[in-house]
This record gives structure tokens, C-alpha cells and sequence, in this order.
């Protein structure tokens, strides 16, 4: 199996992953399998677009050549809307952040609700589907 297959499988599943979160009311783990999902076909398209991939590239690396592989099949504005949207969260959803001036602690629960998990599930899954047409 041509590891871009690889790519796509783990995001299948982490997809999968982000559902039985959502149902079991954990939407920040949800978003970040979603995030999780966006860069893994993110790594499927870099593959086959020749752009590199694999744990010695940098997150940022990897949502960035996702972009520029996108952009060569003139989904680039899609992929890249979704790329903001998870640019500011990602460590948020996984860590408490504190706020030194003001002392707020905002947990990973509550940076994102369960509506924007689903939709930001719905937007991943669409890309991902997208992504299986050109591997």
C-alpha cells in the first residue's frame, strides 16, 4: 500500500475517533482528532505532490505544504480556511492556558464547543473525501 494510503487511512480513522468523542461529549479531543485528520490527508497530498512530510517535518510545515499542494489543485482557499480556523488552537486544545495578567486559566473543554467541533468535523471530512479523489 502506497504510504499517501497510508495517510488517508489514519485520517479515516482519527475521523472515526472524532465522532466517538463528539458523542461521548469531549469536543475538545474531537477537534483535535479533527485537526489531527486535516494534517494526516494533508500528508496523503504532500505525498503525492512531492513535498515532504513524516515526523522530522513541523506541524506548521506540514499544514503549509498541504496548502501549496492544494492551491496546485485549486482547492487552496479551502484548505487554507480550515488552516486558519485551527492555526490558534491546536496546543489550546490539548493544554490549560493561562493567562498571566489576568490569572484566567481556560481548559481545553472550553476553548471550542461542541457545534464548532462538528463543523469543523464536517469541513475536515470534506477535504479528506476530496483529498481520496486525487491520490
Amino acid at each position: 500500500m502506497p504510504i499517501e494510503d497510508d495517510y488517508q487511512r489514519v485520517a479515516r480513522r482519527s475521523l472515526d475517533a472524532s465522532g466517538a468523542a463528539l458523542n461521548e461529549g469531549i469536543q475538545e479531543s474531537s477537534a483535535f482528532l479533527s485537526y489531527h485528520a486535516f494534517e494526516s490527508t494533508g500528508c496523503a497530498l504532500s505525498v503525492v505532490a512531492h513535498l515532504p512530510v513524516g515526523p522530522h517535518v513541523g506541524h506548521n510545515d506540514k499544514i503549509r505544504n498541504f496548502s501549496i499542494a492544494a492551491h496546485r489543485r485549486g482547492q487552496g482557499p479551502r484548505v487554507a480556511g480550515i488552516a486558519v480556523s485551527l492555526a490558534g488552537i491546536r496546543n489550546s486544545l490539548l493544554y490549560p492556558v493561562h493567562d498571566v495578567v489576568t490569572g484566567v486559566v481556560t481548559r481545553p473543554e472550553n476553548t471550542i464547543t461542541e457545534a464548532q467541533a462538528r463543523r469543523l468535523q464536517a469541513r475536515v471530512r470534506g477535504v479528506v473525501n476530496w483529498v481520496d479523489t486525487q491520490i
